[in-house]
């Protein structure tokens, strides 16, 4: 598959998960709201839904920069994604003694599948930036040849046959 497609599944699965995550938070904030409890836990929602509402505005940044080639729309998601990475790798190492295995195994399994993915995006980031990929949209055996190829004329230049 062709990075920009990808890099296209990967910016719309981040957003509906992201949207997924973020109704999730609300849905226990107000839960939580309802029922008046005050609880520490509380402020830590409130930043987890802040944070998938940044990743959704992020990821939505990234396919609009993957759409029009502009390497610097990505380049956020990829910081974001990379501070995800290193901060939940942490966590998991920290927490990885008192969690179940289960939740061990979903963890390192996201961080697996985040790390391909986050990579994958990075070099299509890197080729967008180093002008391999372009806005046009022929093949390149249809595209126009490069300026250096036009500077030749060989219209003057005469072959003789010479004789040993």
């Amino acid at each position: 598959m062709d990075h920009r497609r990808f890099g296209f599944v990967i910016g719309i699965i981040n957003v509906l998960y992201y949207i997924l995550i973020t109704i999730y938070f609300l849905v226990i904030i107000i839960k939580t709201e309802i029922q008046h409890e005050e609880n520490i836990s509380l402020a830590l929602y409130i930043m987890a839904c802040v944070s998938s509402l940044i990743m959704i505005a992020l990821s939505i940044l990234m396919i609009v920069g993957i759409s029009k080639l502009r390497h610097y729309y990505i380049a956020p998601w990829l910081i974001f994604t990379a501070f995800g990475l290193i901060t939940g790798s942490i966590l998991m190492s920290v927490m990885g003694y008192i969690i179940p295995i289960w939740e061990l195994i979903n963890s390192v399994t996201l961080i697996a599948t985040t790390s391909l993915s986050c990579y994958s995006i990075y070099l299509l980031w890197r080729d967008i930036k180093n002008g391999i990929y372009s806005n046009d949209s022929r093949t390149p055996e249809q595209a126009q040849p490069p300026p250096y190829v036009h500077s030749c004329n060989f219209d003057n230049f005469v072959i003789t046959e010479e004789v040993f």
